[in-house]
């Protein structure tokens, strides 16, 4: 049964000879990975031109139940992006998202709400002209929600720790080094409200915007099974130092 759908490519793999294992998220069938053979010759259509990381794609291939590893028979642009590609800010986010996206977003998993959630966010990233230094956090707070780990504020206690590994608020200072103190707890709930729209009004500076974000990902690594070490922050930190 052939399937086309929308896609964003969360990354790519080369193998022996001109072989890709392109991983991506698609909105009818969530996460799938497929093999594309002769990636860069005529005959493909110039697929390999097209994955990029965050590029927002139509992809067709045959669905079969038993196969681990379908065929990607078409790709095209689904969505006409420039500046993510070509300014160097946009790509290293890009970049980062697809990446922070692909260890996130497990196969078989209910992925619709999400799949709209990081369309959006590949629109909004091309699109956004205004400062970037936020976007990333700010994208990393959506998506916590709609993963369900988002720490519950409604529960914050004041002069309390917040836990990282518990997700809960406590009077006494963890026995770790998982945890956030007082002052950074106290914080906590405006940063889950940061979005697309005001991101631009926090004002943090690079030592304040690194933390934070370095917290998120232990957070995201301390509560999505598997998830791992994330290759492209080095560089992100680098493009905001």
């Amino acid at each position: 049964m052939l399937i086309t759908t929308r896609a964003i490519i969360l990354g790519a793999v080369r193998t022996a000879g001109d072989k890709l294992v392109v991983r991506t998220l698609t909105e009818e069938a969530g996460r799938v990975d497929f093999i594309v053979y002769g990636a860069w010759s005529k005959r493909s259509g110039h697929k390999a031109s097209y994955i990029f990381p965050l590029s927002a794609v139509d992809v067709t291939w045959d669905y079969r139940p038993n196969k681990e590893l379908p065929t990607l028979k078409e790709a095209a642009p689904s969505y006409p992006l420039l500046d993510l590609f070509i300014q160097p800010e946009k790509s290293t986010i890009a970049m980062f998202l697809a990446e922070i996206f692909a260890r996130s977003i497990h196969k078989g998993e209910e992925t619709r709400e999400i799949f709209d959630y990081c369309w959006q966010t590949v629109a909004s990233l091309e699109h956004t002209q205004r400062s970037l230094a936020n976007f990333h956090i700010a994208t990393l707070v959506g998506l916590s929600r709609l993963l369900g780990i988002q720490p519950n504020t409604e529960k914050h206690r004041d002069n309390a720790y917040f836990d990282l590994s518990t997700s809960q608020y406590e009077y006494n200072m963890p026995l770790h080094a998982f945890y956030l103190n007082h002052q950074q707890t106290a914080f906590l709930p405006t940063l889950l409200r940061i979005n697309y729209r005001n991101m631009k009004f926090y004002r943090l500076d690079r030592t304040e915007r690194q933390f934070l974000l370095e917290t998120i990902i232990k957070y995201f690594k301390l509560h999505i099974p598997e998830f791992g070490d994330v290759k492209s922050l080095k560089t992100l930190i680098e493009v905001y130092n």
